[in-house]
């Protein structure tokens, strides 16, 4: 996010961390309203969201 310019925020990482990362409590990016649509495309680009996953975030 920070290459295309876009400020997020982590959420949920630290109880990722208390899980041993294994998966159980996802973290979630949150990005402004304003800065929605090219987050989605930037995620969908690097292979973290697949395009069915962007459209229903949309």
């Amino acid at each position: 996010m920070s290459d295309a310019g876009i400020d997020c925020l982590v959420l949920d990482q630290h109880a990722s961390i208390m899980d041993g990362s294994i998966g159980a409590v996802q973290r979630r990016l949150v990005v402004s309203e304003d800065d929605a649509i090219r987050a989605t495309r930037v995620l969908t680009d690097a292979g973290e969201l697949s395009a069915e996953e962007a459209r229903s975030r949309l």
